[in-house]
């Protein structure tokens, strides 16, 4: 693999490194090492450029970045935003996940790798020869091969979604169960909900990198607090998202979510992947592991937590039930399924 030459002393610094990983990216690695994630190779804190990156697949110009605590503060989050944007100017593509995504869904982790992966190449077998980072090339498949329809014996066209991570699951679910194989996932961390003004321009990014190589690009994000903004960016970009407010409304079915909403005016909503993670993103984002006391001020104007359950699980139902009562609040369960995501991702299903 051609590559510029490492500075003696980065590769020192990346050797250290090696030997000393936190325990989050101990995780990653024993997936991702001899090639277990769909035949890509992986190496771990790899030297490229200025910086050190954490994991790095070179045939795909993917880069997987494992933060830690550290990265929490203002200045590291600047530090690990300029980063990126060097990455990226070198045609790089970065997913960045925290240590509580890691250590609660390393799976979805994963499908979310594998994901970004298969916008490469839908299959390692369709590598023709193994691309040269250093000469700016990656394995992307070209327009004409991705595209379809009357030229290419009727079938559907390539379609991208650009989805909330917090629904990866939900809409991997839609598209198996509908063979909708035409239609490609990309996602986006869930973790941007904790900040809903970077959303829009993380999905016009998204959407950027995409456009040439589908047919169609949609977005399944709802508004998700951005007040307008996700709107503005994808009519800017021409590209449709799914209707409603938040994902709320679209999984209990947006005119019926909407129709109860003053009777819902003391609510607190859980879906299958927040009453999953909520530790990560409820319970650690506003301090409460370290300040219970701060429960009732955040909470004390609810009075139900309702579970709007996407599917059969006991489990979740019993982690749903536990996060009511450690907010002290009154439980509700309300079988969903998914919403109007399925009729959303059907309206693709023809040419």
């Amino acid at each position: 693999m051609d590559q510029e030459p490492v500075p003696e002393l980065k590769t020192a610094f990346a050797r250290q490194r090696r030997r000393m990983p936190s325990r989050i990216e101990k995780a990653l690695w024993r997936e991702l090492r001899a090639k277990r994630v769909d035949g890509w190779t992986f190496r771990r804190e790899a030297p490229i450029g200025p910086y050190v990156a954490d994991f790095a697949c070179f045939e795909a110009k993917l880069i997987v970045e494992a933060d830690g605590p550290l990265h929490a503060s203002t200045e590291a989050r600047l530090a690990d935003a300029r980063r990126d944007a060097w990455f990226e100017g070198a045609r790089f593509r970065v997913l960045r996940f925290g240590e509580a995504e890691i250590l609660a869904d390393l799976g979805r982790v994963l499908d979310l790798i594998r994901s970004a992966l298969r916008q490469i190449s839908p299959s390692p077998d369709r590598l023709r020869r193994p691309p040269s980072p250093s000469r700016g090339e990656g394995v992307l498949a070209p327009v004409a091969e991705l595209s379809s329809g009357p030229d290419n014996g009727g079938e559907p066209r390539r379609v991208l979604v650009i989805a909330c991570g917090a629904l990866a699951r939900e809409v991997r679910a839609v598209l198996e169960a509908n063979r909708l194989d035409h239609i490609d996932l990309t996602c986006l961390p869930a973790i941007l909900h904790n900040r809903p003004e970077t959303i829009p321009e993380a999905v016009r990014a998204a959407i950027r990198e995409n456009t040439g190589r589908y047919d169609r690009i949609v977005v399944a994000y709802a508004d998700c607090g951005t007040g307008g903004r996700l709107d503005r960016v994808c009519e800017e970009e021409g590209v449709s998202r799914i209707a409603g407010p938040h994902c709320y409304a679209f999984f209990s079915g947006t005119e019926a979510f909407l129709a109860r909403e003053d009777a819902d005016m003391d609510a607190f909503f859980l879906t299958d992947f927040l009453a999953r993670q909520f530790d990560a993103f409820v319970v650690e984002p506003l301090g409460l592991d370290r300040h219970p006391e701060l429960r009732d001020m955040y909470f004390g104007n609810y009075r139900r937590l309702v579970y709007l359950a996407q599917s059969e699980d006991a489990e979740l139902d019993r982690k749903a039930r536990e996060a009511a009562t450690r907010l002290g609040l009154a439980y509700e369960r309300r079988f969903t399924g998914l919403g109007d995501l399925t009729n959303f991702l059907n309206d693709f299903a023809e040419p």
